[in-house]
């Protein structure tokens, strides 16, 4: 089995990428929905004699501290980053993918990443480059969602509280592009994660074709710059540009469902404002901080939408239908 390895330096407090797989393989009970979609796990260590905590102290610099709750009384943490190495297979992007086999991957890492969240591994980061596949014996697709490394086990105790802002700028939802968002003042929730997932399948459709990269059309260039404003800016006026000449023309049979996804993305974004303004008219407060993490509500509203595509007999999106999760959870 060919194998990667990935150094990264980690924030310390950040629980381990091999042990946060491990835990949700464990958590999962055996259901295969969640174990052969994770990434299998050769080893990993951490070198603790590297870490910028070292740098600091050579350098007569005072050390980064973050203020954390525990046992309900606050303190300061000195918070360093430490050298990790890890060890895994060689995974292949979704990204060379098109039509039913992206479509059934695509699916596959959207369930994989919800069971997770529902045993309390979140990942928070989905992007085009962990949204992963590998051959089955039988040369079969299956779909992995990888790098676990900016998740969080939702059991702990957060240093960041949930309100860290996690993600890859070009794929975070809009709400978690926001200067509030930016202060660390709006809670990571599972919806978050959803969109980013519908943002990597759009920024797919727009960008390859039949698997091969092309030129990033205009109107998916400026949501994809590393700048927060520019990205959040660029995604909220994408619906109105987002027509079927943007996306790649082997991308076709599956542009309607696309379109559906971003119209319905937009129509939250302007139902969330509006109760955003009355709540400042009434109580004077931003509400996006205490919004309930209502993961169950999200996964089948957009589950409703995906089956309303392939409803239709006669529509070449049917072939969805049994790719559909099994399940209503």
């Amino acid at each position: 089995m060919p194998l990667v390895m990935k150094f990264s330096w980690a924030d310390c407090t950040r629980t381990t990428e091999g042990t946060l797989i491990q835990r949700a393989i464990e958590r999962a009970k055996g259901d295969k929905r969640v174990t052969d979609h994770m990434p299998y796990v050769v080893g990993e260590k951490i070198y603790a004699e590297y870490t910028t905590e070292g740098i600091r102290k050579a350098l007569n610099i005072a050390p980064r501290t973050r203020r954390v709750q525990e046992n309900g009384v606050d303190k300061e943490r000195v918070i360093y980053r430490e050298l990790r190495v890890i060890t895994s297979e060689r995974l292949e992007p979704l990204f060379q993918l098109c039509g039913q086999d992206f479509i059934s991957a695509w699916f596959q890492c959207k369930e994989v990443h919800y069971l997770n969240w529902l045993n309390d591994i979140h990942h928070k980061d989905p992007s085009a480059t962990n949204l992963m596949y590998r051959l089955r014996p039988d040369e079969s697709i299956e779909a992995v969602l990888n790098d676990w490394d900016l998740g969080i086990d939702a059991r702990e105790l957060q240093t960041h509280l949930g309100f860290e802002v996690t993600g890859t700028i070009p794929f975070m939802a809009i709400d978690l592009l926001t200067p509030q968002a930016m202060r660390g003042e709006v809670r990571h929730l599972y919806r978050h994660d959803l969109e980013a997932m519908i943002w990597v399948f759009v920024w797919i459709m727009c960008c390859y074709d039949e698997g091969k990269q092309r030129t990033v059309p205009e109107e998916v260039a400026e949501w994809t710059a590393q700048d927060p404003k520019a990205a959040r800016g660029g995604k909220r006026s994408f619906p109105d540009s987002f027509s079927q000449s943007v996306a790649a023309p082997s991308w076709a049979v599956e542009y309607p469902l696309a379109n559906l996804l971003v119209d319905h993305m937009a129509d939250s974004l302007r139902e969330r404002a509006k109760a955003i303004n009355v709540s400042r008219r009434t109580v004077g407060a931003q509400v996006q901080p205490d919004e309930p993490d209502e993961s169950r509500k999200a996964w089948k509203e957009h589950w409703a939408l995906v089956k309303s595509m392939c409803a239709d007999d006669n529509s070449k999106l049917h072939y969805m239908k049994k790719l559909l999760p099994k399940y209503d959870y």
